[in-house]
């Protein structure tokens, strides 16, 4: 028997052509469980790994590099480099002068304004307007960082996991990422997913679903909470905010994912009472068609924010490299793919030889290894559905590396990411939707 909402509905009755179409959904055979565990567990591995790497790419490296001794100077000085109002009559048009540490500090806790003047000095060379292959960087970066805290909240927030609690919290992963990097707490975040998600354990089509109640919150939250506080990290200094001002925002936004949890929480308590949801007891076909809806929505989201970061940065580095002549000699050596997309490798003895080298250099590390974890955990996940499959209904395993590849070079691995995991729910949700319309056509007959 098929259960489809509160519907059975006699499997063997059905159409083979229709029969084919849900066998992805039902009780596995002892092989592909078996090969659904090996897939997960390869992955769970692959992501302790990159979990390993991240800390030699990012904690070791910027020790031996001596990054780390480079951010305790401003400590010292109580001030570093910044960008200068005045125009410059120099070659690259860039003139620089010295631009005092300045934020608001509470003076209530020694300890959190210090950990917010360590992160002011980390973020400022990334928006203080010197350097503009750092800001590439951090617009990449951000793009990918964004997305993916989007798709650990929407991971909260379907139905399966609000009911299994370990993954309906996800304030201590927050905490982890903007305390620990992307690069090492994304894959181990992926790593716990995989090993409590009940998903690819059950028949339960329901088990996917998004509210629209929080499909309007995780949204809404993302711009109140993310894309404005990224808009004014970019505004330029002192035209739009001074440097007190601007000093202050990019401090008390380090607990970033903190924000995003305050404003989605608002939110949703405010537009419950004003958003319709479909009736649980009347067509589950409806149900369905809302709750794929849902998922279109908050997927078009991430996706463009991961891809179109990706895309500005990409299209600027290509047109420096195809166009040299549009730049000054000094802008097409920091705007050549290889400095804005590739960092030395953390291995070598390659030193920084000052503060913004080393912040770009860590941060390249960061969405490097973040993002190709994000973009092992979906595949993981994906492949482990096309694994419960019959033979012929699988994708093609050529067709699927080739679309990752196209995809992670033209928007980026987080997008890859994105659009993987977009796939995986609209097959879940076109089956459920075709089911649920057979049985209830049966049903009224």
């Amino acid at each position: 028997m098929l259960r489809t909402g509160y519907v059975e509905y006699p499997f063997n009755s059905l159409p083979p052509a229709r029969r084919n179409s849900f066998a992805a959904f039902l009780p596995l055979d002892p092989k592909q469980n078996t090969a659904m565990s090996w897939i997960t567990r390869l992955g769970q591995l692959i992501l302790v790994g990159l979990t390993a790497f991240g800390f030699k790419a990012l904690l070791l490296f910027s020790l031996a590099n001596g990054f780390v001794e480079h951010t305790q100077q401003p400590h010292v000085t109580g001030k570093f480099l910044g960008p200068s109002p005045q125009p410059s009559s120099t070659q690259d048009g860039f003139k620089h002068e010295d631009v005092p540490m300045m934020p608001w500090l509470s003076g209530i806790s020694q300890r959190m304004d210090r950990q917010n003047q360590d992160f002011l000095i980390f973020m400022w060379p990334f928006v203080d307007g010197t350097r503009p292959d750092a800001a590439l960087v951090f617009l990449n970066f951000a793009g990918a960082a964004g997305a993916t805290w989007m798709l650990i909240v929407v991971e909260s927030t379907r139905k399966a996991h609000q009911d299994k609690r370990l993954l309906a919290y996800v304030f201590p992963w927050g905490y982890l990422f903007f305390h620990y990097s992307h690069a090492m707490i994304t894959p181990l975040y992926a790593v716990w997913n995989l090993f409590w998600s009940p998903l690819e354990d059950t028949s339960r089509y329901q088990d996917y679903m998004i509210n629209r109640v929080e499909t309007v919150g995780l949204i809404f939250s993302q711009i109140v909470a993310y894309l404005i506080p990224m808009a004014l990290f970019a505004a330029p200094v002192p035209d739009v905010l001074s440097v007190f001002q601007k000093q202050t925002v990019v401090a008390w936004y380090q607990p970033w994912s903190v924000w995003i949890a305050v404003a989605h929480f608002l939110v949703t308590l405010v537009i419950r009472p004003w958003i319709r949801q479909p009736d649980p007891e009347g067509s589950t076909t409806v149900v369905y068609r809302s709750a794929r809806s849902n998922h279109r929505a908050i997927y078009a989201f991430a996706f463009s924010l991961a891809a179109i970061p990706h895309v500005i940065v990409l299209s600027i580095a290509l047109t420096a490299m195809l166009y040299p002549g549009l730049y000054s000699n000094r802008l097409l050596g920091l705007l050549s793919l290889q400095n804005v997309f590739i960092p030395p490798s953390p291995w070598s003895d390659t030193k920084a030889p000052h503060l913004v080298e080393g912040c770009k250099w860590l941060l390249q590390w960061d969405y490097i290894t973040g993002s190709t974890g994000v973009l092992v955990w979906v595949l993981t996940r994906y492949i482990a559905l096309q694994m419960s499959t019959s033979q012929d209904k699988r994708a093609s395993w050529l067709g699927l590396a080739g679309k990752v590849l196209v995809w992670t070079v033209i928007a980026g691995p987080t997008a890859a990411a994105v659009e993987i995991l977009s796939e995986r729910d609209e097959m879940v949700f076109d089956a459920a939707i075709e089911e649920a319309t057979l049985a209830e056509a049966k049903k009224f007959s």
